[in-house]
């Protein structure tokens, strides 16, 4: 077995780090040799601590060798592959769900508008710029086109890991239902508008397809966005490459998770 290098050196009851400078190194780092002293250690935490410094210095003199052409760069890792983020194909009772909870949504925004005193614009960005839903809606119903609400329910749907279906008597049948559930929370605000009181739905109830119970059981590359915690974004984030292609550091890992307990500590743990 080869000699393990020993930096450790005692001298009087005390422990000092040495290590010698290779000589082709001597003149880029200004001497032959490196001495510090290690402190109040014992001779265990010192033999750890020189090698840790060791460790440093190695490191040190490998960079030092690639600046002056000594040593030929280390080859840049492959970039990680990252798997493609595949939506599932909505069921229609999970559209109908997520409709009435962009309806709901529709009018809430309304409400507290109106309880700040300020006017829900007739469009919005959701819809596409300058798309009047005066217009977008009643033409969507009619099935005339459906591109005024595409926007909104694939922004809805995709929030939930969801895409409309690809046959296209499908998706207008979805868009329809995404525009009668919008068309029936703009009558609502039409109806504000005219003095007349209508309340905000309660909260909608999702399927057990989108609902956190059934998602909880599912691993975390495969839950939806929207009901993602942060325990399990640490549990994605820990199982990526490093800078230098390898697994993170272990002390990188324990740090996050850290992070996630002391989050989890003060605030529960949300979605």
């Amino acid at each position: 077995m080869p000699k393990k290098t020993t930096y450790l050196v005692t001298k009087g009851g005390r422990h000092y780090f040495r290590i010698a400078i290779p000589k082709e190194l001597v003149t880029s780092i200004g001497k032959k040799e490196h001495t510090e002293a290690l402190g109040d250690l014992n001779k265990a935490q010192a033999e750890v601590q020189a090698g840790r410094l060791g460790a440093d210095w190695q490191a040190r003199f490998l960079r030092e060798r690639h600046a002056l052409g000594l040593a030929p760069q280390p080859p840049a890792p492959p970039p990680a592959a990252v798997d493609a983020v595949v939506a599932r194909v909505a069921t229609l009772p999970e559209v109908q769900a997520l409709a009435s909870m962009a309806g709901r949504s529709m009018l809430e925004a309304d409400e507290e508008a109106r309880i700040e005193g300020l006017l829900a614009p007739p469009s919005g960005p959701e819809f596409g710029p300058g798309v009047d839903l005066d217009v977008a809606l009643p033409t969507a119903i009619a099935g005339r086109s459906m591109e005024g609400v595409a926007m909104q329910a694939e922004d809805w749907l995709g929030s939930h890991g969801l895409d409309l279906p690809p046959d296209p008597v499908a998706r207008r049948r979805m868009l329809y239902v995404f525009a009668t559930a919008m068309a029936k929370a703009r009558k609502g605000q039409r109806q504000r508008d005219e003095g007349e009181v209508v309340d905000t739905p309660a909260t909608v109830e999702l399927p057990p397809s989108l609902s956190g119970s059934y998602s909880a059981t599912l691993p975390p590359s495969e839950k939806p966005a929207s009901v993602l915690r942060l325990r399990d974004v640490y549990e994605l984030w820990k199982q990526k490459p490093a800078k230098n292609g390898g697994p993170l550091a272990l002390k990188t890992v324990r740090r996050g998770l850290e992070i996630v307990e002391a989050f989890e500590e003060a605030c529960g743990d949300p979605p």
